[in-house]
């Protein structure tokens, strides 16, 4: 299964202050990060997104951005590990936000919105060799099409995104059986008269799990909807959350017959409740929730890799990695970090067997800063601070011992009304760390 998810906790608001120090790993000395004093000005507002997105399958390795001084999506690729990049310029668009790449061998999707006589479009680019791409206005409506997510199963290509054409919002999907190339009409997965967001996809075999949160009663419902046939038909919706308190943010994977579901409830108290519940006949039925956390900070991220399940989320205690058991049994490990729990404002998170890494932005009173973990439930977790920023998105990808870490900068000029934006990408391994220069 190769899957995007949305890995961004908390976004931040206008950044104000860059300095680039160092990075650094254990045993593996210093680099000197580039300046970006080069980049053109940007103007500044509170809407400019720099996101950033890695996909890594065997000696392919894609990170997809948006150039905003060009106005362009650029993709830079590599066929040898990551020890060489050569970047291709896919489209010239207004305003794009990248929102997620899939690598299946050589074939690359990207997944993204952008502006287009004053509304957003989801669309995808797709190419088979990461040089040559088409790309397909995937929602083409008259209202705003936004936050998509994409999965891609065999030739399967699921993508949903929310929508507000009929003034609420909606869960939208659309799906391709040929890899891409051709697209079925659009399902409207949610169809209610309330506002459906945080949209989740997951795909295993034939089958296909969309989650969201909605509040057509007047309280935010975690709702589900399975397939069996590729997506040909869906069941009704299942609520899985407590009706009585409001509860969205859903994050999802499924793996064989299991699908676990996590998301956060407001329960009253100043901190949100973190909760799972888990379905081991293909989301025909769920067990009862687990309370994971009764003192969340942040939203959950549930991440796979074959039957190895994991949690990570931030609550009171820190920064918190949980194993979970088909039969819902959740143990928990406190990862470490020597920082407020509150300070940790984006998290992203892979796994590769059973080792895991993260890639965390602690927030600081005028520079932030960017660390690295990478560890295992059973002989704990190291991290290292890898550069010394503003960081305005976070990506990574893990594979064995090697390790592809990708983000975002902005430089406030004078005044901040203008910025600089920088991309940056570090491949590290046993013989060292590598940093290459995106922008």
């Amino acid at each position: 299964m190769i899957m995007y998810r949305r890995l961004t906790l908390i976004p931040l608001g206008v950044l104000v202050v860059i300095v680039y120090v160092a990075m650094q790993y254990i045993g593996f000395g210093v680099l000197q990060l580039r300046p970006i004093d080069h980049t053109s000005l940007i103007s500044n507002d509170a809407m400019l997104k720099a996101n950033i997105s890695i996909s890594v399958h065997g000696p392919y390795v894609y990170i997809a951005w948006y150039d905003h001084a060009n106005g362009s999506i650029v993709l830079a690729s590599s066929r040898d590990g990551g020890n060489t990049y050569k970047s291709n310029t896919i489209k010239h668009v207004d305003n794009a936000v990248i929102n997620g790449v899939v690598t299946k061998g050589s074939s690359v999707y990207i997944v993204w919105q952008s502006e287009v006589d004053g509304r957003y479009d989801v669309f995808l680019s797709r190419s088979s060799d990461g040089i040559s791409f088409n790309t397909t206005n995937i929602s083409n409506n008259r209202g705003d099409s936004t936050f998509p997510v994409m999965d891609v199963e065999g030739n399967m290509v699921y993508i949903a995104w929310i929508d507000s054409t009929d003034g609420d919002t909606d869960v939208l999907l659309r799906i391709s059986n040929d890899g891409g190339y051709t697209f079925s009409e659009t399902v409207n997965i949610s169809d209610n008269r309330g506002d459906s967001e945080s949209v989740a996809v997951d795909a295993e075999g034939s089958s296909v799990y969309i989650a969201w949160h909605d509040n057509s009663d007047g309280t935010f419902k975690v709702m589900l909807r399975t397939s069996h046939d590729y997506g040909s038909t869906f069941s009704d919706t299942i609520v899985l959350s407590d009706p009585s308190m409001d509860s969205g943010f859903v994050s999802m994977v499924a793996e064989g017959k299991d699908v676990y579901v996590a998301w956060m409830s407001d329960t009253g108290y100043e901190s949100n409740s973190i909760y799972l519940r888990i379905s081991n006949d293909n989301g025909h039925s769920f067990n009862k929730a687990v309370l994971i956390s009764s003192d969340g900070i942040s939203v959950p991220l549930l991440t796979s890799d074959g039957a190895f399940i994991g949690l990570t989320y931030i609550d009171g205690r820190g920064l918190i990695f949980a194993t979970i058991a088909s039969y819902g049994v959740v143990s928990s490990h406190d990862i470490g970090i020597d920082t407020d729990a509150n300070a940790i404002t984006k998290l992203v998170v892979d796994i590769d067997g059973y080792t895991i890494g993260m890639l965390v932005y602690i927030d600081g009173k005028d520079i932030g800063k960017v660390v690295y973990i990478r560890g295992d439930h059973i002989n704990g977790f190291t991290g290292r601070s890898i550069a010394y920023a503003n960081a305005d998105d976070l990506s990574i990808a893990l594979r064995g011992n090697t390790v592809y870490m990708a983000w975002s900068s902005k430089v406030c000029v004078g005044d901040c009304s203008n910025v600089k934006i920088g991309y940056h990408l570090i491949v590290g391994d046993e013989e060292g760390f590598r940093e290459h220069k995106l922008t």
